[in-house]
C-alpha cells in the first residue's frame, strides 16, 4: 500500500488463500492510497471511528454515484484526463491528473438524504477511484462503480430512509415489495450522455420509508445505493449491487430470461423472479410466460418453476435486447429466439418444443406412388 509520493505505508504483506489481514491504523500524510495485489483481492477501507468505511473497488475509466456533501477521488496513473458530468447539467473537463493525485469533485449540487446530484466520471484511461463522503446524517461512505456494475435490477435487504439512483439515461424506476405490489415510483427526464440522470425515492430522517426485501426496477442501466434505518437508528449508507445474470432476452426491467453460470436459468417480470435448473453443455429450450397473475419457466417443454403475480408488466422505452442484460452479455450460442404478445399454453410450447427437437415425429410418409 502506497502513499500519494509512491511511499510504502504497509506490507508487502504474502496471504494464503481465504486469509484476511489488516493493515491496522494508517498515518499516509495526505488523503490517497493506492493499494498493488498480483492477485484478485477484496478490500476495505474505515477509520478509527468505525465511521465511513466503504468497499475499494478496482480503477476504472468510467465512474457513477452520487454526490452528498462531498466526492473524493484519486488517479493511480500519470498523464490521466478526467472529465466530470452532473445531472443539473454542470461539468468540469479537461484536467489532467498524475499518480498519487486525489481531488474533489465540486460540479452539481450537495446535499445529505441522497439529495446530491448524480455524478459521472470519465478518464482518459483505467486509473480513477471515486467516493462520496460526508452526508451529514449516515455514517458511512459509498464507492462509484463503472458501467459494467450498472443494472435494472436491485434487491434492498434491509429497511430503508432512502433510496438513491444515478443512470446513465433518463428512466422510469418502480420500487416493489416482495409480493409484486409497487410501492413508488420515479421517472427522471432524458439527460444527454455523457451527462448522468438522478432518481431519489426521498425519505425523512431517521424514518423508515421502505420494509426490508423491497426491488427496485429501471428501464436503464443504474447506479444505486441506500440508507439503511433500523431500530437503533442505525443510518449507514450502503451500496447496492444489482443483478449480473448473462441476457438471453431483455427488455429493462420490465422482463428478461437470463443464465447464471453453472446451470440456472432465472425469469424476470417487474424485477420479480423465478429461476430453474438446466443441464451443462446441452442446448436448452427455455420459455418465459406471464398471463397477468402466474408466471412461468418451461425447460424443454415442461414447466419448472411457476410463482404467483399480479399486475401489468412494467412499460419502459428500452430496447428489446437479446444475448444481452444491462451490461451483462450472454457469451455463447442460441438459436430461433421468439417474443410474443400472448400467454402461450403448456400445449403449444410442448408441440414447439417437439418440433424442433425432433421434426421427423412431426411428418407422416405415405406409400410411393407409381406412375
Amino acid at each position: 500500500m502506497y502513499n500519494s509520493a509512491g511511499g510504502i505505508l504497509w506490507g508487502p504483506e504474502i496471504l494464503a488463500q481465504g486469509d484476511c489481514t489488516s493493515t491496522g491504523a494508517l498515518n499516509p500524510g495526505d488523503d490517497y492510497y493506492r493499494v498493488l495485489s498480483d492477485i484478485p483481492i477484496l478490500g476495505q477501507a474505515d477509520n478509527s471511528t468505525t465511521i465511513d468505511g466503504y468497499v475499494m473497488y478496482p480503477i476504472a475509466d468510467d465512474l457513477w454515484g452520487i454526490r452528498s456533501n462531498g466526492v473524493y477521488a484519486g488517479v493511480a496513473k500519470d498523464s490521466t484526463t478526467v472529465d466530470m458530468y452532473a445531472s443539473d447539467g454542470s461539468s468540469l473537463t479537461g484536467n489532467i491528473y498524475n499518480q498519487g493525485d486525489s481531488f474533489i469533485v465540486n460540479i452539481g449540487s450537495s446535499g445529505s438524504d441522497g439529495v446530491g446530484s448524480a455524478i459521472h466520471l470519465n478518464a482518459s484511461q483505467s486509473a480513477l477511484g471515486a467516493i462520496q463522503q460526508a452526508d451529514s446524517d449516515g455514517g458511512e461512505s459509498t464507492t462509484f462503480l463503472p458501467n459494467s456494475e450498472l443494472s435494472y435490477v436491485f434487491a434492498v435487504p434491509q429497511p430503508s430512509e432512502y433510496i438513491a439512483l444515478a443512470l446513465n439515461e433518463g428512466s422510469k424506476c418502480v420500487v416493489y415489495d416482495s409480493a409484486g405490489n409497487i410501492l413508488d415510483q420515479e421517472t427522471t427526464t432524458q439527460q444527454t450522455y455523457p451527462y448522468p440522470s438522478k432518481i431519489l425515492f426521498a425519505g425523512a430522517d431517521y424514518v423508515q420509508k421502505f420494509p426490508a426485501g423491497v426491488f427496485v426496477v429501471c428501464d436503464a442501466p443504474a447506479y444505486a445505493y441506500y440508507e439503511r434505518i433500523d431500530t437503533g437508528l442505525d443510518t449507514d449508507e450502503v451500496n447496492l449491487w444489482g443483478l449480473r445474470d448473462l441476457g438471453i432476452v431483455s427488455k429493462g426491467g420490465a422482463y428478461a430470461l437470463t443464465y447464471s453460470p453453472g446451470g440456472k436459468v432465472n425469469g424476470f417480470v417487474n424485477g420479480i423472479g423465478i429461476s430453474a435448473d438446466v443441464s451443462l453443455d446441452v442446448w436448452s429450450h427455455l420459455v418465459l410466460t406471464y398471463n397477468g397473475s402466474e408466471q412461468k419457466i418451461y425447460v424443454d417443454g415442461v414447466p419448472i418453476a411457476t410463482r404467483n403475480l399480479s399486475g401489468l408488466i412494467l412499460d419502459v422505452t428500452t430496447n428489446l435486447e437479446i444475448g444481452r442484460f444491462a451490461n451483462w452479455y450472454f457469451n455463447s450460442s442460441m438459436d430461433e429466439v421468439r417474443v410474443s404478445d400472448v400467454d402461450r399454453s403448456a400445449d403449444w410450447i410442448l408441440t414447439e418444443y417437439n418440433n424442433q427437437s425432433n421434426p421427423a415425429g412431426f411428418l407422416t410418409f405415405g406409400a410411393e406412388e407409381v406412375l
